[in-house]
């Protein structure tokens, strides 16, 4: 028997749940007891996530939390129970108790998950309308079309891996936990290329070792910045973030020159530059 135990050197029981069972002592010549019980089926709750409450909703009676293989003692016949925990959906299952029952149930929780995306590179926190372009778990796609942030989903817990994209910014993905309930993702953005080659103004022949520097227009006061030196081939190359620049070409026996140029994300921009020697 589950949960009864009877002492009878002492003359007592022990009961776990006293709705369940009945003792009368009957004392003749001799003292005999009668024990009458209910008869209820183990069954092993399993949640995802574990630590979910478990509420008989007609008595609205704990019957304690899921986790570390928790048995619950059911009489036959229909239950309905209320999975409750933090921060997640409620869930009501309906549970017929029989000899058919099977001795472990599994039940997976949902929660609401905000998706929100911000530019990692601006001050500013406000989204910026990337795309959720894939949501996995496992093999496993979630996702049927792709939406924009800020948005909100109802998802089993699971543990997920989100794809981000937007035009202008790196695409990236991220790892959801199975008790996630706030995903804020920072896309870096894309770069430009800038290759400058610097010729001779007389000679036109290219200039190596010549130093570029880059400072942009709405800071006149800042330093400039070295953004690269051109090679053998007179050439010189890097990557800058998207925005309005001024850059500065320079060597010695050459006056320095200045190019005004805008750039975009992804773009990748040539330009000529000529140096007249200074004397």
């Amino acid at each position: 028997m589950i949960g009864y135990s009877l002492n009878t050197v002492e003359g007592y029981d022990e009961v776990d749940d006293r709705r369940f069972w009945d003792l009368k002592v009957l004392i003749n010549d001799y003292t005999k007891y009668a024990v009458t019980g209910i008869f209820r089926k183990a069954i092993i709750l399993n949640t995802v996530p574990d630590g979910v409450d478990i509420i008989d909703v007609k008595t609205n009676r704990s019957l304690g939390k899921t986790g570390g293989d928790k048995i619950l003692l059911l009489q036959a016949g229909t239950h309905e129970l209320e999975l409750q925990k933090p921060h997640f959906l409620a869930k009501k299952i309906q549970l017929t108790v029989d000899e058919n029952t099977r001795d472990k149930i599994r039940a997976v929780m949902s929660r609401n998950i905000r998706f929100s995306s911000i530019d990692q590179s601006a001050s500013s926190r406000q989204d910026i309308g990337a795309e959720l372009i894939s949501l996995k778990s496992g093999s496993n796609e979630y996702l049927r079309k792709s939406r924009r942030t800020p948005l909100e989903l109802s998802l089993p817990a699971y543990r997920y891996k989100a794809v981000f994209s937007k035009p202008g910014f790196k695409s990236r993905q991220v790892a959801i936990g199975p008790e996630t309930n706030n995903v804020k993702v920072a896309l870096e953005p894309l770069k430009a290329t800038i290759k400058i080659t610097v010729i001779d103004a007389l000679t036109e022949q290219v200039v190596p070792g010549a130093e570029i520097y880059s400072n942009g227009f709405d800071q006149p006061n800042a330093k400039d910045t070295f953004f690269t030196q051109t090679n053998t081939s007179g050439e010189g190359t890097g990557d800058i973030q998207a925005g309005n620049y001024t850059f500065k070409i320079m060597k010695a026996g050459y006056n320095s020159e200045m190019r005004n140029i805008v750039t975009k994300a992804g773009d990748s921009q040539n330009y000529i530059v000529e140096l007249y020697p200074s004397n």
